[in-house]
This record gives structure tokens, C-alpha cells and sequence, in this order.
């Protein structure tokens, strides 16, 4: 919505020494009117705003990998992001029922609240304790545990299934 995204332009707006990369409002119901905002915005502050249309994955997680917080409300915040530790603010209720990794700084599409959010989000001791709470998928080691499974398996002892046919 227009009112959410004012108050993420907001938000931004009071960490007026950060560089800002934007990617555009996918083709959800209004797109078109808030994608016109976005472009208003970042041409409003060039050098300091980026809008893009897409990233591509692998430009979209290596600027992941070095960015201070994302903020918005895309799927990326409980997904990549708490891989890479990186703290994300959630603004509005569209990932309302999704589990919520410690990354995760929910904000209502109210300005003061988005502010306080991003506050958050980039405050040092956030940060460290994000850092220690790791993230919900796991130490990345499945493959090689399910590996050791099928290599420890005799599967000449395992019997075959019987089917019948009616």
C-alpha cells in the first residue's frame, strides 16, 4: 500500500548516511502507483538511492552479504537473509503466519514504528546478538549426514516390497 510504503520512505529517511538500494514493487494490486513513488524517491536522492528493476540472484545475495538490513516486506527477510545474519525489518501484514527467525524485526506500516524498527535493526548490539542466535534452517551439514545414512545401509538386506494387484 501507499501508506506502508510512505512509511518505509520514512524510515529511510532517518538513516540519512546509508546508501539505499531499492528493487521495485513486484506486480502485486498497485504496483504501477507505488513503483512511480519509488522512482520519485530515488530520484530525489541520487548517489544515495538505487532503483532497480532486479538484482538477479547471485548480484541479490552477494549485496545481501554486505548490506547493513533489509528492509520492506519481502519474502527475502525469513528466508535469505537470516543466513547471512543480516537483521530484517517486516513492515505490514503481508508475511503474517510465517515463522519468524530471530532476524526478524516486525513493524507496523506506520512511520514511527518503521523508524524505531530500523533503529533496531542497525543497532551494534543487535547485530552481535543476531550473530549468536544463528538461523532456523539448520547447520548445513543434511546432505552429509543423509550421505553416511545410504553409505552405513546394506541395501542387499532390505527386502522387496509385494504389491497386489486387485
Amino acid at each position: 500500500s501507499l501508506r506502508g510504503l510512505n512509511a518505509l520512505l520514512v524510515g529511510l529517511d532517518s538513516t540519512p548516511n546509508r546508501t539505499i538500494v531499492i528493487t521495485r514493487s513486484n506486480s502485486d494490486t498497485g504496483a504501477s502507483a507505488l513503483n512511480l513513488r519509488l522512482q520519485a524517491y530515488a530520484r530525489s536522492q541520487p548517489g544515495r538511492v538505487a532503483l532497480v528493476t532486479t538484482l538477479g540472484q547471485q548480484k541479490y545475495l552477494s549485496l545481501l552479504a554486505r548490506c547493513d538490513a533489509v528492509i520492506g516486506n519481502s519474502s527475502s527477510a525469513f528466508v535469505e537473509a537470516p543466513v547471512y545474519g543480516v537483521p530484517a525489518v517486516d513492515i505490514g501484514d503481508r508475511q503474517r503466519g510465517r515463522m519468524r527467525p530471530a532476524n526478524i524485526i516486525h513493524s507496523d506500516a506506520v512511520a514511527r514504528d518503521v523508524v524505531r524498527a530500523i533503529s533496531t535493526a542497525v543497532n551494534q548490539d543487535f547485530r552481535l546478538r543476531l550473530r549468536r542466535a544463528g538461523h532456523p534452517f539448520g547447520d548445513g551439514r543434511t546432505s552429509l549426514r543423509m550421505l553416511e545414512v545410504l553409505e552405513s545401509t546394506d541395501f542387499s538386506k532390505l527386502s522387496a516390497k509385494d504389491f497386489v494387484d486387485y
